[in-house]
C-alpha cells in the first residue's frame, strides 16, 4: 500500500483511495447483513447478521472520520473539524 500508514492492523485513512474502499467495504457490508434479517427463520441467522453489521460499522467507523479530519485544510482550527461519531 503506497502511500499509506500501515501500524500493524491499522491503516489510517492517509492513502484516501485505499481508506475510501475500505469505507464502502464497512458500508457494503453493513447494508447486506442488515439484509440478512428478511431471510432470518431462527435467531442464529440474526446474531450473524447482528455480529457482521457491528464488524461493518467498525471498519468504517475510524477511517471515515481520518478521511474527514484530513480533509480540513491543516491552518484550520483543530476544534473547528468535522468529527463524526
Amino acid at each position: 500500500m503506497t502511500g499509506a500508514h500501515n501500524h500493524g492492523m491499522i491503516v489510517t485513512g492517509t492513502d484516501t483511495g485505499v481508506g475510501k474502499t475500505i469505507v464502502t467495504a464497512g458500508y457494503a457490508l453493513t447494508g447486506t447483513a442488515m439484509g440478512l434479517f428478511a431471510f432470518a427463520a431462527g435467531w442464529p441467522l440474526v446474531l450473524v447478521g447482528r455480529v457482521s453489521a457491528w464488524f461493518g460499522r467498525g471498519i468504517r467507523g475510524p477511517l471515515r472520520n481520518a478521511i474527514l479530519a484530513e480533509s480540513v485544510a491543516a491552518n484550520h482550527v483543530a476544534g473547528k473539524r468535522i468529527s463524526a461519531p
